[in-house]
């Protein structure tokens, strides 16, 4: 089961960085992963960083979707986030959303995300 404190630590490391260097320049501490995840590791990183990012201010969609990803990704588990824009009251709303194969790991259920019209498939380095 994946420590929830190294979850918490991981995602304000990546708020941070978010913060202070950009997406571009964090996106490369992402190791390169060529294998699915199972089910149960999905369920476990998406609790693990949920849970953790309840204590990090300022931890959005997006903190946490890296998050996730590089914590499946140092186990050796591929995954790709997903970013989407949706129009509400004449502005334009984006999400962030991390799928492991076909499954939406954190992020909302298929359900919720079918709204957003994805504009970029980020994967890391």
């Amino acid at each position: 089961m994946l420590p929830f404190m190294q979850a918490l630590c991981v995602i304000a490391m990546i708020r941070l960085g978010l913060s202070t260097l950009g997406y571009n320049r964090l996106r490369h501490i992402v190791p390169v992963a060529r294998h699915a995840a199972p089910p149960e590791m999905l369920r476990a990183v998406a609790w693990a960083v949920r849970r953790s990012a309840r204590l990090v201010p300022g931890a959005s969609c997006l903190t946490q979707a890296l998050a996730a990803q590089f914590l499946l990704a140092r186990r050796g588990f591929n995954s790709i986030i997903k970013v989407g824009v949706r129009e509400e009251g004449g502005k334009i709303l984006a999400h962030a959303w991390l799928i492991s194969e076909t499954q939406v790991v954190i992020g909302g259920s298929g359900t919720d995300l079918t709204d957003y019209t994805p504009i970029a498939n980020l994967t890391g380095k």
